[in-house]
């Protein structure tokens, strides 16, 4: 299970199950696995299932930048698929974190199809 921590007063990483009121991300158990043994400098891929929203959908972009915000450097690479409501990210593990502590995010879980590729590569 990951730890919950805080930096600047926001939540760093969400629990399964949630503290209080406050909705938090279910977290794949193989990107618990990714978090915990991923050097703070490695990026890794997380596929994140955004909430459906029934007052003013917060843009992607926002969603973000509040994520990198006091996160300090690390490149973000991202796509959003609508229809599915899924955001694809890669980025440090740190701000993977504070992505997943964000209200918006509903599921979070390792992109085994990047892991696969990876190890394809190798072979």
């Amino acid at each position: 299970m990951l730890e919950l921590n805080s930096v600047d007063g926001e939540p760093d990483v969400a629990r399964a199950g949630g503290i209080g009121s406050a909705p938090h991300a279910d977290v794949d158990p193989e990107l618990e696995r990714e978090l915990a043994q991923a050097a703070e400098d490695q990026p890794i891929e997380v596929v994140l299932l955004l909430r459906e929203s029934r007052g003013p959908r917060t843009s992607v972009a926002a969603l973000l930048r509040r994520a990198r915000r006091g996160a300090g450097p690390g490149v973000v690479e991202s796509s959003y698929l609508p229809r599915m409501g899924a955001l694809v990210v890669r980025a440090c593990p740190r701000i993977i974190r504070r992505l997943i502590a964000q209200p918006e995010v509903e599921l979070a879980c390792a992109n085994r199809v990047a892991a696969a590729a990876a190890e394809a590569c190798k072979s």
